[in-house]
């Protein structure tokens, strides 16, 4: 009653503009909330494009505004308060066949069957993608920390040979920090100093190589995902013995006789050791009786053991899948990382064209016959360190582009004899001359000269199973044939060499 008395006071014309500007607010109200909501909404969407969350439902979260056809959905989503039930945290559903995949897709383990039409594929330049690992400490609390472990997996494309580098926490490097000065730190330090920023352009620097990725590793997810694949087996060359801080461990071991305080002794026997999570950290983090170099090492076998279990070819398709679907979880919700749902289908995409034995390289004062890395000692200020000889880094960057050229020898290792029977003296230009004078430090060669032999052709005899290496030398000497050494009554010398190239009684091939 009084708001019509009210009303009635008001003259015509301002009733008018009141009611338009009452109309005008509401309007502006609502437009404000559908977009707020659209908004909304639309993040949900994203996190399912991501792989954090699962879209149960057939409605799109997110139509494009930009078409008018899509705003009686985007006014109709906004009022469905309850669209968001049919959200759920990434499952086995995340990888089932999306409806836009092909007709014929039935590998669920295919990723395009997870993407539809889009193929995700890895970063990489020149063939390679490089990965940064790097193994935090957070026993003591928040905050940045330094590193103990940094290794960079670099893989190749073309090969599906990983290399595993890695850098020990004394190594003392000269690089450029984010904000453009020249600064020298230990490398286990760089990571509080300048973040992962800092950390990825120092690696960058040493290496020569952009870095496409990184990830941080705890010891818990160190721990479960080996459990989630059932344990690792690694061969031990000899025994392995040394102590830990039982207090660490999260059940009581033969080797502690409590878990309260002190260190137990830990013992793997040489050969094929079968470890759960808690041998695997024992194993892999031990340095009492061992240098960091040997540390890195296992570190090294450890991580090549994950990756051989987890790309084993002998467990059922849906073995796997679930194998991978439970590492992705533990990945994303305890490790920081760029690597994006995408990426690992990239991934999972070529996971059966990688080789599980990766090439593995520790950079310490011997390696190299001590040509790439110095013991420095203590320096002030910095305490005991380890720098690289040529502080340029292109020995190193050298280094590793040899071991890619000539990944069969730096894997196997062979023992070569080059015997010139020709009855020539070596042209240091003919193919045998550069194989004699180049070969990489990692391949023991010796040559003599023995004219008495009375051999044809360049002829190759092998005495082991080093099957890579034999190709690869048959492809380096080109003309070269391999011959059978039953057959020819060829032993080994007293070198006990594994390949033997006897160039036969003809012009040296150039």
């Amino acid at each position: 009653m009084q708001l019509k008395l009210l009303l009635k006071r008001i003259k015509p014309g301002k009733r008018l503009f009141l009611g338009l500007s009452l109309i005008s607010v509401s309007f502006i109200l609502f437009v404000g909330f559908v977009f707020l909501r659209h908004r909304q909404l639309c993040g949900y969407q994203q996190a399912v494009t991501s792989g954090l969350l699962v879209n149960k439902s057939d409605q799109s979260f997110c139509p494009s505004i930009l078409s008018h056809s899509n705003w009686g959905q985007i006014i109709s989503n906004a009022f469905k308060f309850n669209l968001i039930n049919s959200l759920s945290e990434g499952t086995l559903s995340l990888f089932q066949i999306k409806a836009s995949a092909a007709e014929n897709c039935s590998d669920q383990l295919n990723p395009l069957c997870w993407f539809g039409d889009s193929k995700p594929s890895l970063r990489q330049s020149d063939g390679f993608t490089n990965v940064v690992l790097i193994g935090l400490d957070t026993r003591g609390g928040k905050g940045l920390k330094n590193t103990d472990t940094i290794v960079l997996a670099s893989l190749d494309h073309a090969s599906g040979k990983v290399l595993l580098l890695s850098f020990p926490r004394d190594l003392y490097v000269k690089y450029r920090n984010p904000k453009g000065a020249n600064v020298s730190y230990k490398i286990n330090g760089i990571y509080a100093l300048s973040g992962i920023e800092g950390l990825n352009g120092a690696i960058s620097q040493i290496t020569g190589k952009p870095i496409h990725y990184y990830a941080y590793i705890n010891l818990t997810v160190f721990s479960e995902s080996i459990t989630a694949l059932g344990g690792v087996s690694i061969n031990l060359e000899k025994p392995f013995s040394d102590l830990f801080p039982c207090v660490e461990l999260k059940e009581k071991r033969q080797g502690c006789a409590t878990r309260k305080g002190g260190f137990g002794r830990f013992q793997f026997p040489a050969g094929l050791n079968n470890f759960d999570a808690i041998d695997a950290n024992i194993y892999a983090r031990s340095r009492y009786a061992s240098s960091d170099f040997d540390r890195a090492r296992r570190q090294q076998n450890v991580i090549s053991a994950i990756l051989k279990q987890a790309l084993s070819q002998s467990k059922p398709l849906n073995e796997r899948l679930a194998t991978y679907i439970n590492l992705y979880n533990i990945f994303r919700a305890q490790v920081l990382t760029d690597v994006q749902l995408q990426d690992l289908a990239g991934l999972f995409a070529i996971a059966d064209q990688l080789n599980d034995n990766p090439i593995k390289v520790t950079l310490d004062p011997a390696l190299d016959g001590g040509r790439i890395v110095k013991n420095s000692g203590i320096i002030a200020g910095v305490g005991y360190s380890i720098e690289f000889k040529d502080g340029s880094y292109r020995q190193f960057q050298n280094y590793i582009s040899s071991i890619w050229n000539n990944l069969a020898f730096y894997s196997e290792r062979p023992k070569i004899l080059v015997v010139n029977a020709s009855g020539e003296s070596l042209s240091p230009d003919s193919v045998v001359g550069k194989l004699v004078n180049n070969v990489p430090a990692y391949s023991e060669i010796k040559y003599i000269d023995n004219s008495n032999l009375d051999f044809e052709r360049m002829r190759i005899y092998s005495f082991t199973d080093k099957a890579s290496s034999l190709n690869e030398l048959t492809s380096l000497v080109p003309g070269s044939l391999v011959f059978s050494s039953e057959l020819d009554k060829v032993t080994r010398s007293d070198y006990q060499e594994d390949l033997l190239l006897i160039v036969g009684k003809q012009p040296l091939v150039n």
